[in-house]
Parts: C-alpha cells; sequence; structure tokens
C-alpha cells in the first residue's frame, strides 16, 4: 500500500483543511480575547500556507 503522506495532492489538500480550520479557530479565539492562542493558530495558518506552496512547487 502507498503511502498517502508522500502525495502531494494529498498533501496540499490537507494544508488547505488545516489551514482553514486553524483560522476559524484562531477567529473565535480572538473573540474571546485568548490572544495567545489566537496569535499561536494565525501562525499556524502561516506555516500551511507555506507548506501548501511547497507541496504545489513539488508536483
Amino acid at each position: 500500500m502507498a503511502n498517502p503522506f508522500k502525495n502531494p495532492r494529498f498533501m496540499m489538500t490537507l494544508s488547505i483543511l488545516l489551514g482553514i480550520a486553524s483560522a476559524g479557530i484562531a477567529a473565535y479565539g480572538l473573540y474571546k480575547k485568548e490572544y495567545v492562542i489566537g496569535a499561536a493558530l494565525l501562525f499556524n495558518v502561516f506555516i500551511c500556507f507555506t507548506n501548501y506552496r511547497a507541496w504545489k512547487n513539488r508536483s
């Protein structure tokens, strides 16, 4: 069985979904004035975006 984590299309989709989820949770955290959690999740969105670009260039 092939390893799905070596499939660029799967990894690009996973990066997009995790980035959207992180952005939503970060917005809710900032709404509830949990600034540390919101900032950490916004940083996670940035990491997901850079991973998406890396996987896009790889495919």
